[in-house]
């Protein structure tokens, strides 16, 4: 069974659900043909930045447990581009998809680790709230958390605190000294 493009047509879609020989064939070949459908409405691989964040915006606000597990693939894809914008959308994303599968948290815990690293302060906000949830969601998680990111996030706190005032770490003036 081949996976359908969006741009197949009606009666090819039908033929091939009508060609599946189990209950289960008919729901994968359908959750297919949905993902790849929501694909190219929400337009992820977009080139511009905002469209690609209205579109993980909407995924995460709309999408079905089932949509869920189909696209995070793709959402965790949009981690790893440089664009901050797009790596504080996608996390937010996954935060949503993780809350709906709670069995995806344990696909996320590498991916997460290189977003801690990250030094746009939003991405990193956003990175350690989704730790948080997975840690609550998975104890494994927590430990691996623990061994690769304590070292690192130490770091982090300490360059917040040992650096000059930074107007991106600002919040109602609190960090001014």
């Amino acid at each position: 069974m081949k996976p359908f493009s969006s741009g197949t047509r009606l009666r090819d879609i039908i033929r091939a659900i009508r060609a599946c020989k189990t209950a289960a064939e008919e729901r994968a070949a359908v959750r297919k043909e949905c993902a790849s459908s929501l694909l190219s409405f929400l337009d992820l691989n977009h080139t511009n930045q905002y469209i690609v964040g209205l579109a993980l915006c909407a995924l995460g606000n709309t999408c079905s447990a089932e949509m869920a597990r189909d696209l995070a693939p793709e959402v965790e894809r949009l981690l790893q581009f440089r664009d901050p914008n797009i790596q504080k959308k996608a996390t937010l994303c996954l935060i949503r998809i993780v809350k709906k599968v709670p069995n995806l948290a344990e696909n996320l815990v590498n991916p997460v680790v290189s977003l801690l690293k990250e030094k746009h302060h939003g991405v990193l906000l956003i990175a350690i709230q989704l730790c948080t949830d997975l840690c609550n969601l998975n104890e494994e998680a927590l430990e691996i958390f623990r061994k690769k990111c304590t070292e690192v996030l130490v770091k982090v706190l300490k360059d917040v605190v040992n650096n000059p005032y930074a107007p991106e770490y600002d919040v109602s003036g609190g960090n001014k000294n």
